[in-house]
């Protein structure tokens, strides 16, 4: 089905000419895939631009990229996010994704823009559902910048979905890195070269969880379940526990990541477990299906 609408684009620049970019949406489609290892409702289509970063340049617009946001509804209603995915959510709980369109130096047309939403994330029942998308251009600041366009209702198989709660109870990391220094530089305070362990889900290529970090300390504790974290997985989904060094200036190092599949869940369920990998001495951590 065939799906097209002109949508104009106001840029308010220092400058009077051609103050006005037309977007145009085609060929919207939605198909099921896997993205990050995750199963995911893809939507796509293909995007027309009225004029190409290069002219927009010369009109005094320096703006590189735009930003699509998708929303899904089924019947009349916006589908809300499942528990523990803030990531994927706008300010009042809806279902959101937003993928950054980087603009080409003469392009006009990109083909088959996809946008992957985890159907785990989705608030919405398992078997043949209908789903629509809504698609939004947005600026850098989220200000909604084109109107929404809702594409067709299609029928998707949405799979079952697994509701978990995950509680890290304890970590123990190795006193050296992979090269065998220090995990942190401080040379007057030995203290200082210590770690700042903490632990993040990332699911779908997003982190969509994380603890506080233990501040120059090869260990990380939580008695108290502070970090208990609830989320939801499809049934084939991987996700991973991470690992990680804080570091204020710059990007954490990655300490150690344990990836987790629906077989080693089954495993898992309930009990209290310890595991090793990589620079991680020693996690002990459980895994509850309700």
């Amino acid at each position: 089905m065939r799906n097209t609408i002109a949508l104009y684009l106001f840029l308010f620049v220092p400058v009077a000419l051609a103050a006005r970019q037309e977007i145009t949406f085609q060929n919207i489609v939605l198909h099921s895939a896997k993205q990050a290892e995750v199963s995911c409702l893809a939507v796509q289509c293909d995007i027309f631009l009225k004029e190409t970063y290069n002219q927009r340049l010369l009109a005094g617009d320096s703006a590189e990229a735009y930003f699509v946001e998708v929303w899904l509804k089924d019947s009349a209603e916006y589908i809300k996010a499942s528990r523990g995915f803030t990531e994927f959510t706008d300010s009042i709980g809806r279902l959101k994704m937003q993928v950054p369109l980087y603009l080409v130096y003469d392009a006009k047309l990109y083909g088959a823009f996809t946008v992957y939403i985890p159907y785990a994330a989705m608030q919405i029942g398992s078997g043949l559902q209908k789903i629509k998308p809504v698609i939004k251009v947005v600026d850098r600041a989220g200000k909604i910048m084109v109107p929404g366009f809702g594409g067709n209702y299609s029928t998707m198989e949405v799979p079952h979905k697994i509701d978990l709660r995950l509680a890290v109870k304890s970590i123990t990391v190795a006193e050296k890195d992979a090269n065998g220094k220090n995990w942190d530089l401080h040379l007057t305070n030995p203290e200082g070269a210590k770690p700042e362990v903490y632990w993040a889900l990332k699911y779908a290529g997003k982190q969509i969880s994380r603890s506080q970090y233990e501040l120059n300390n090869f260990e990380f504790t939580d008695a108290e379940g502070k970090y208990t974290f609830d989320f939801a997985v499809s049934a084939e989904d991987i996700f991973y526990i991470e690992v990680l060094d804080y570091d204020v200036t710059s990007f954490s190092d990655k300490i150690g990541s344990h990836k987790i599949n629906l077989q080693e869940l089954e495993a898992l369920n309930g009990a209290d477990v310890t595991i090793n990998f990589d620079y991680v001495r020693k996690m002990i951590f459980s895994l509850t299906v309700f």
